[in-house]
């Protein structure tokens, strides 16, 4: 139902990081920098996984809160909206 597409790690500068893992494992770009007012992203493609190196500006509805590691898991699905979180309350999830 869900396949995997990208994990999320909060960095101060993601256009850095994500240039370092390029250059230092020659692995190539998912997307090109994204910057708004709400957050800057860039992504590093790993094959059939991508790693978003991004640093949100505002942060859960607040201005100014940081956080560096890990910080999320984002699924692709070819269900609509309401129809996944059917599924997921069926699975007690």
């Amino acid at each position: 139902m869900f396949k995997l597409d990208h994990l999320m790690i909060e960095v101060n500068d993601p256009l850095q990081s994500a240039h370092d893992v390029i250059e230092q494992l020659g692995l190539p770009l998912a997307w090109s920098l994204i910057e708004s007012d709400a957050y800057t992203s860039i992504g590093v493609n790993f094959g059939d996984l991508n790693i978003e190196f991004i640093n949100f500006n505002i942060r859960f509805g607040v201005m100014g809160k940081t956080f560096n590691g890990f910080s999320g898991i984002s699924f692709k699905t070819k269900h609509s909206v309401s129809e996944s979180i059917n599924v997921l309350n069926r699975m007690n999830l």
